[in-house]
């Protein structure tokens, strides 16, 4: 089972911070001729979906004077980690140049180049 993560290495005050009705007005519908919910995005932030790679990801949030806040940037990181963005991107070209590596290194030892 995947940890899940509630704390965050991104200060939101620093940030365009929103309420959870204004981040879904921001945000494209997935339906035709509806919008995203204010509860949608609630949702996100206190249960979270789980990733292309199967990682639980919640979105960020803050609680000021009784109310949840989000931010923009947090909505980006949110939606990146679903789709596996930049970071995992740049781990599968890794394991892909391993990869090939290791089939290289396979080759050389059946040719009794490398033992």
């Amino acid at each position: 089972m995947t940890e899940m993560t509630r704390t965050s290495e991104y200060n939101l005050l620093e940030e365009e911070y929103l309420s959870f009705a204004q981040a879904a007005r921001r945000l494209p519908s997935v339906r035709e001729g509806g919008s995203t919910s204010q509860y949608t995005v609630a949702r996100w932030a206190l249960k979270g979906l789980r990733s292309d790679s199967g990682e639980h990801v919640l979105l960020e949030k803050i609680r000021i004077g009784g109310r949840n806040f989000t931010s923009m940037e947090a909505l980006n990181r949110f939606f990146d980690k679903l789709n596996d963005g930049p970071a995992a991107s740049k781990s599968k070209k890794q394991k892909s140049a391993e990869e090939k590596v290791d089939e290289a290194k396979e080759i050389l030892r059946r040719r009794g180049l490398l033992r």
